[in-house]
């Protein structure tokens, strides 16, 4: 369920800041299908974002567009024409999602 996802999510972002670029695309592609199996379009947005950075930091830059396009698309489609990006201090995994 989320609580995996976020899980698993929180395990990549720390591979990041280990310097485990690898490790943790791994561990994002796998949070990825997680999301989309949950259809959580919110999550799965996040996920291509930081998949683009693990992506760049491994200095696969045309891999990294990839996710990154579809992390624009995913958020485009979320928020509809004309809304702006919120800010809230929820989870990013969560902000605007239903635990239910």
């Amino acid at each position: 369920g989320l609580d995996a996802l976020i899980a698993r999510f929180e395990a990549a972002q720390r591979q990041m800041e280990r310097g485990d670029a690898a490790g943790a695309a791994a561990e994002l592609q796998a949070c990825l299908l997680a999301a989309r199996g949950l259809k959580n379009r919110k999550a799965e947005g996040v996920i291509l974002g930081t998949l683009g950075n693990a992506y760049d930091s491994l200095g696969r830059h045309d891999d990294a567009r990839r996710p990154r396009v579809g992390a624009l698309a995913v958020d485009r489609q979320r928020r509809g024409p004309g809304r702006q990006r919120g800010v809230s201090g929820r989870h990013p995994l969560t902000s605007g999602v239903s635990h239910h």
